[in-house]
């Protein structure tokens, strides 16, 4: 494992659910684009206990944010075949602005010059 750090787009809305033991587990995906490569790549992410209560609280499908943690290289088997993905084991989550709360803070600030 190795340390990382990825930004992108949830792709769903995360699910979170509770472990036997009472431990809060959140699986999600996030995506990006490889301008260089022109596709886009897909994250596996697992988020544990408070992260993860707060990532479902507070985002949703297509909301921007930037994961670190530890990285790792995985494989299984899909439909016959070897498949091989990048997950990460969450540490920390920054939530970046969505373009809609963009506008806000824009239209807020034009509405402020307006009043002065």
């Amino acid at each position: 494992m190795f340390d990382v750090v990825v930004s992108g787009k949830l792709t769903k809305d995360p699910e979170i659910k509770e472990l036997e033991n009472g431990t809060v587990i959140c699986n999600f995906v996030i995506s990006n684009y490889d301008y260089h490569r022109e596709k886009t790549n897909f994250v596996r992410c697992t988020a544990y206990g408070k992260i993860a209560e707060n990532l479902k609280k507070n985002k949703g499908k297509g909301d921007t944010l930037v994961v670190s943690g530890k990285g790792r290289l995985e494989e299984e088997e899909y439909k016959e075949k070897r498949i091989y993905y990048f997950s990460v084991t969450v540490n920390e989550i920054v939530y970046l602005k969505s373009s809609q709360e963009k506008k806000d803070d824009l239209n807020d600030q034009f509405e402020e010059v307006n009043e002065i």
